[in-house]
């Protein structure tokens, strides 16, 4: 229970910016979405080089749903919903491990491209830098 305080604590409680969201699926919940401004995390930004995007970090919950197409779906959702709630951010990225392959695919799937790996300060190991831009247009 420690862990949890620690690890989502402070958004909860409004401390850290980061947003926190519930995945459903028929209204059970299976995962949950995180979204951040990078520009929040100084670190983030020195090891990524970009500081007018939302980062996506996704957790499915039950492995029987994972590699079966929610994982893409998920993030073109927190994508729309990146698109709305920051005008003022030019794209959005998401740093899965250089080893979680399949989390790397959902998020190709979604569109984003894969650009460098990356070390993040805090990560336990290097990460794959992807980003997808802001749609212009109407």
């Amino acid at each position: 229970m420690a862990g949890l305080e620690r690890d989502f604590g402070p958004c909860l409680d409004g401390r850290d910016p980061t947003q926190m969201l519930i995945c459903l699926l028929d209204g059970v919940p299976i995962g949950l979405v995180q979204i951040y401004r990078t520009a929040d995390d100084p670190d983030e930004v020195a090891a990524l080089g970009i500081d007018d995007a939302v980062g996506i970090d996704l957790f499915i919950g039950d492995v029987n749903r994972c590699g079966v197409g929610i994982g893409p779906r998920v993030i073109a959702c927190a994508t729309e919903l990146i698109w709305e709630r920051f005008p003022e951010v030019t794209g959005a990225l998401a740093c899965p491990s250089v080893r979680n392959v399949r989390s790397q695919r959902a998020f190709q799937k979604a569109g984003f491209q894969a650009l460098r790996q990356v070390s993040v300060p805090g990560e336990k190991e290097d990460e794959l830098l992807h980003f997808l831009s802001r749609p212009t247009g109407g």
